[in-house]
């Protein structure tokens, strides 16, 4: 497995795309909003995260990280897809999937057969995942994706 397309880059996506490209694989990252990817090009973060901006630096030096609006060409010789939304929670803890939706029936007509499929949503709240006693909410804002 060498060629990885990420769809959804803020969080959880952005994160992904530059620690796989930094493991090696060739990555692109796939986004709809033009600023993102414009944004992302230059080796900037959409969202803080320590360390992020210099991963996504050398990936992009490296010609092992690139960002794309769309689809890229590469898409036909993409092994893996990662749709890595960030889905946002209504007051009822409802997750709101349709990102993640819109993202599948985009590329499915456009992914080869021999393709893995990898999708990742939040589909669970801070204040659920917090009433277990060892995840308070200092804990799990303390965390690093990197």
């Amino acid at each position: 497995m060498n060629k990885v397309l990420v769809v959804g880059l803020w969080h959880q996506g952005v994160v992904a795309a530059a620690c796989l490209a930094d493991w090696g694989y060739e990555v692109v990252g796939i986004d709809f909003d033009d600023q993102k990817i414009q944004t992302l090009n230059t080796g900037t973060a959409p969202i803080f995260e320590p360390g992020l901006d210099d991963l996504i630096s050398t990936g992009l030096l490296s010609k092992r990280l690139s960002f794309s609006r769309g689809l890229p060409e590469q898409i036909k010789d993409a092994e893996v897809v990662l749709i890595s939304h960030d889905t946002p929670v209504d007051d009822d803890d409802i997750s709101d999937l349709s990102g993640v939706f819109e993202s599948i029936e985009y590329l499915i007509p456009h992914l080869s057969n021999e393709v893995i499929l990898h999708v990742t949503a939040n589909i669970i709240s801070l204040e659920y995942i917090e009433q277990f006693s060892w995840a308070g909410p200092n804990k799990l804002r303390g965390w690093s994706s990197l």
